[in-house]
């Protein structure tokens, strides 16, 4: 007779949810499996190589002030290579410098005297900051919510204020162009940001995943196997392979949840969508200007056109390029765009030659990251399977480490 294949925990996905959960189950001595229906583990958090460039899953940063991915993460080991503070804006004339002196309070009388935004306008932001300072992240999560966009207006920021740098800049993190998100994650979010530094590892986002696997053991690991079916105490890959298990924790897309069909009440979940066009350039100052080697996140604060947000990759880490040549990472919100149409629109605000810019590849993510809904719980349990992902917490890597967190803690 064959003999049966038991495991206690199956963890279904290798994304940061699914690897954060098999930590603490490791921590634990819990016995489990994570399968993954991809050949790599990371989810929507990776880096490819192409043609001597690191290309990550579209634009994507992580803040060294996240505590739960420090607790299993070895942040040193990130080798993490940082943003300067503040932006660059493009006011639809010529580029514009936004600093926080808060970081660096040389950068002050810049700030005072920068046409982005009015004095006022100023002075509302660095009230904000501090009065955030009083609260801890989980009580402004906890606040009575409306939405983003409302919110800057109720406070009374400028309308160019808003176009010029809120939008733009909220939009670009949250990836919501209409900025309907509650505004009480937009708050952790600029609380973290203010407290934090942005940056990327220095060998690509791969190496968050990287990271959190690096403890587990190998063999506790299934790539390139897809989950067909769940039953009570039996699931099935679409190899045939059979597996009996005590405890399941899902940790996959809400919408892959559903093709499974699997019984849950989760409601219906907006996601937004964004595209990062990836360029090369060996010529960044006939892009850029006399801003060719800025480290900041460079903003479209005109209102026109399809581009959110610019970063120039190598200029923060070199190791994202090959030697004599540069990365740009520019990214749209919404519908999926077309690299040609990027160029040009990017050549309205310099003009350059075709040739000064390469494409290598355009990463249009339908589902990239989920609404921000409020709620007290980390994780969901229906029977034996728990659930888990940033759809259930809040939309970021912390989000997803802190889901996974706490579901693999429901194992007992």
């Amino acid at each position: 007779m064959e003999k049966k294949q038991f495991v206690e925990t199956i963890i279904i996905g290798a994304g940061l949810s699914g690897l954060a959960a098999a930590r603490v189950l490791l921590s634990k001595g819990k016995d489990f499996l994570i399968i993954e229906q991809k050949n790599k583990i990371g989810g929507k958090v990776n880096t490819e190589q192409c043609k001597g460039f690191k290309l990550d899953y579209g634009f994507q940063i992580i803040l060294d002030g996240y505590s739960n991915t420090k607790k299993y993460i070895d942040i040193d080991k990130l080798e993490l290579q940082f943003f300067d503070s503040g932006a660059l804006i493009w006011d639809g004339n010529k580029f514009q410098t936004m600093t926080d002196p808060m970081k660096d309070i040389r950068s002050l009388p810049k700030t005072i005297i920068s046409p982005i935004g009015n004095f006022m306008d100023k002075i509302k932001i660095l009230f904000l900051k501090i009065k955030l300072s009083f609260k801890k992240q989980n009580k402004i999560l906890q606040m009575e919510n409306t939405d983003t966009k409302s919110f800057f207006e109720e406070k009374g920021f400028s309308k160019k204020f808003i176009s010029q740098f809120l939008k733009p800049f909220f939009s670009g993190i949250l990836l919501d162009k209409d900025l309907i998100t509650p505004h009480t994650f937009m708050l952790y979010l600029f609380k973290l940001f203010s407290n934090s530094n942005a940056g990327i590892p220095s060998n690509g986002m791969q190496e968050i995943p990287n990271l959190l696997f690096k403890q587990i053991p190998r063999e506790k690991l299934l790539l390139a196997s897809k989950v067909k079916k769940i039953n009570d105490d039996t699931i099935i890959l679409e190899n045939g392979q059979v597996i009996y298990y005590k405890n399941i924790i899902c940790a996959i897309e809400k919408n892959n949840i559903q093709n499974l069909n699997l019984r849950n009440n989760f409601e219906k979940r907006r996601y937004f969508s964004c595209t990062t066009h990836y360029f090369s350039s060996e010529n960044l100052h006939k892009i850029f200007g006399k801003h060719h080697q800025t480290k900041k996140i460079i903003l479209n604060g005109s209102g026109k056109g399809q581009i959110n947000n610019i970063a120039i990759m190598s200029n923060v880490s070199k190791s994202y390029a090959p030697k004599n040549s540069n990365l740009i990472a520019i990214t749209t919100l919404g519908k999926k765009t077309e690299q040609d149409k990027i160029i040009n629109e990017l050549k309205e605000w310099q003009d350059f030659n075709k040739n000064d810019i390469k494409h290598i590849k355009s990463i249009y993510i339908d589902e990239a990251l989920p609404l921000y809904k409020p709620s007290p719980k980390k994780t969901y349990k229906d029977n034996k399977i728990i659930y888990c992902g940033d759809y259930l917490f809040h939309p970021s890597i912390e989000g997803a480490i802190s889901s996974g967190i706490h579901a693999g803690n429901k194992i007992d």
